[in-house]
């Protein structure tokens, strides 16, 4: 008898982590780059990247993995709107 073992994940669960930590490692190197310009009194470049700050924020949320999540667990996370 061949019982498959089934994969921890579905292929979609897959790619929506694979999705997420992407966005994660695009935020770190966000966050690093704020920090060298900051550290060094690069008021201007800080500023850049700190419009850049809810395009960052966006794409984490838009790529959170569902399948754990539900709307009140992140209902927490606010919308940020600078219109």
């Amino acid at each position: 008898m061949t019982d498959s073992v089934k994969p921890s994940r579905t292929l979609e669960e897959w790619v929506q982590r694979q999705q997420f930590l992407s966005a994660v490692e695009s935020a770190q190197n966000w966050l690093a780059m704020l920090r060298y310009h900051t550290v060094r009194y690069n008021w201007s470049e800080a500023g850049i990247l700190l419009a850049l700050a809810d395009n960052i924020c966006r794409d984490l949320r838009n790529t959170a993995p569902t399948d754990h999540t539900t709307p009140e667990s992140i209902a927490h996370l606010p919308e940020v709107n600078h219109d």
